[in-house]
């Protein structure tokens, strides 16, 4: 009696387990994921919403007394590597950001 409930059990327990290990074959992966790192600290963002509020004393002349704030301009670049990006001094970007970095540009946007 005993050895035929261990063999019934020694049977079910590799099928149980092709059962269990099958679940997660039909689960969908999310879009954009690779591996789950990516999935854990890089995700996909289809749409960025960007909301700039500048205070008052913003960029303003110590010097003087009655000072208005300058124009700050703010340049939003959406590439497809980044390597290039990083590459490049501040300066580089100010003069001609558009042109260094036309290979792996999406759209840019300046936002003053």
């Amino acid at each position: 009696m005993l050895r035929t409930s261990l063999t019934k059990t020694a049977c079910l327990l590799p099928l149980l387990a092709l059962c269990l290990s099958g679940c997660g074959l039909t689960q969908r992966v999310s879009e954009g994921t690779k591996t789950a790192f990516n999935a854990v600290f890089y995700k996909k963002i289809n749409t960025l919403h960007l909301d700039f509020t500048a205070r008052e004393a913003l960029n303003t002349d110590a010097r003087e007394n009655h000072s208005l704030s300058e124009p700050v301009v703010v340049r939003i670049y959406q590439l497809k590597d980044r390597q290039t990006f990083d590459r490049l001094v501040y300066q580089q970007l100010l003069e001609e950001g558009d042109i260094l970095l036309a290979a792996d540009l999406l759209a840019s946007r300046d936002v003053v």
